[in-house]
């Protein structure tokens, strides 16, 4: 018999105290994969990477590996496992100043569908080395994003002056007067359409506030060669990622635009990404697709976007 209730409140906050953080504690939403480990390992390594943050690797007990990555107040935390020799076991979480977001990991699950979905030959060039002076771009491209009606679509655009401007693709924004930008940084910022030619399918967003990097247009090159290795810097898929390409010919004309076509994986999001040669100089943008085939796309050239800087 219990002559006084406060040893079994004390037993009460006891258990509160233990079993609160666990039961608060959110649980890693898994899936399995049909992709072998290492190769999953590859993907989110060089995912996490693109996106900004700094990646370390940790063996767990058994053959599961952690991937944690980390950038200001953000943390990416993957554990994987293997289910067979040929299929992963993939459990991930997201949080940002200690919480967690659902969202964010829908995000890593989308990504990881979309590259599912590739043909071997384009998983082939997601692993191909990107030249330094590539890499170092990476702070001056910028997400964006509007709403059309029910619809979020997304694209690229890339800063180029330290001001606030930012250069992009037109089509989507017809009757638009602002979008959402998502800096390298994290920041999100309301941006206003400033000029807007859809012949050329180009735009200027102005974010009124200052840029970590821009790109120089004035040190870009305006002649390609056929075969010629390209990198573009895109957003698709909701993170950005370095995607290269090679120029199949010289300049053609498409509706009297005069476009380069390369053969380039292009997925939704990466119209208006700045495309780069091998030295980190820029050559043109991604105006998009060649007919839905992902594998090749249409740039327009550094001499059209001068032109269109130089209208009033």
């Amino acid at each position: 018999m219990i002559k006084s209730g406060r040893p079994l409140i004390m037993v009460i906050s006891l258990a509160c105290l233990f079993l609160f953080p666990l039961l608060g504690r959110p649980k890693a939403v898994e899936r399995v994969l049909p992709v072998p480990m290492i190769e999953v390992e590859q993907v989110l390594s060089q995912w996490l990477f693109d996106s900004g943050f700094k990646v370390l690797r940790e063996e767990k007990e058994g053959p599961e590996v952690l991937l944690k990555g980390s950038k200001e107040n953000e943390v990416w935390e993957v554990i994987l496992q293997p289910s067979s020799p040929l299929a992963s076991r993939v459990k991930p979480r997201y949080l940002i100043n200690g919480q967690s977001s659902p969202d964010k990991v829908a995000i890593l699950w989308n990504f990881l569908d979309g590259y599912l979905k590739e043909s071997q030959t384009e998983k082939m060039t997601f692993f191909e080395e990107v030249p330094h002076k590539i890499k170092s771009k990476m702070e001056t491209i910028v997400c964006i994003k509007v709403h059309q009606g029910q619809e979020e679509i997304q694209f690229t655009g890339f800063g180029i002056d330290t001001k606030g401007i930012i250069l992009s693709t037109a089509h989507d924004l017809r009757g638009m007067h602002e979008v959402l930008v998502f800096l390298h940084d994290g920041k999100v910022l309301k941006g206003s359409l400033i000029k807007i030619d859809p012949q050329r399918d180009l735009t200027l967003i102005d974010v009124r506030s200052r840029l970590n990097g821009s790109v120089s247009l004035a040190k870009g090159r305006k002649h390609l060669q056929k075969g010629e290795r390209v990198f573009a810097i895109g957003c698709p898929n909701h993170a950005r990622s370095f995607l290269p390409g090679t120029i199949e010919g010289d300049l053609r004309q498409v509706n009297n635009l005069p476009l380069y076509q390369t053969e380039m994986e292009i997925r939704p999001g990466s119209s208006g990404s700045p495309v780069f040669d091998v030295e980190g100089n820029l050559v043109g943008l991604v105006k998009g697709r060649y007919r839905g085939l992902s594998s090749k796309g249409f740039l327009i050239p550094l001499t059209t976007l001068l032109e269109f800087l130089k209208e009033k």
